[in-house]
């Protein structure tokens, strides 16, 4: 199914970082677009979400300056920068 979702996704027209992103995510694992983390940048942060009650809501990663945050299931939720 993985690589099925990719090739359709591929068709549309994503960056190919896009592609490996979203299987990173399918996978478990966290991605980063190379073209947003400067040489020498900074690592990044995971932040993992719970609700008042204890149960995991969802996560997300911060580097650079960008955040992705993405629901308990792994499905995307949003993205967005950081401000100083």
């Amino acid at each position: 199914m993985g690589a099925s979702l990719l090739l359709s996704l591929s068709a549309c027209g994503f960056p190919v970082w896009r592609d490996q992103a979203l299987l990173e995510v399918a996978e478990g694992r966290w991605h980063v677009d190379p073209e947003q983390v400067p040489p020498g940048g900074a690592p990044s942060q995971t932040i993992e979400f719970y609700d008042a009650g204890g149960r995991h809501v969802g996560y997300g990663k911060v580097q650079g300056g960008t955040a992705e945050f993405f629901n308990a299931d792994g499905s995307r939720a949003g993205f967005g920068k950081s401000r100083q």
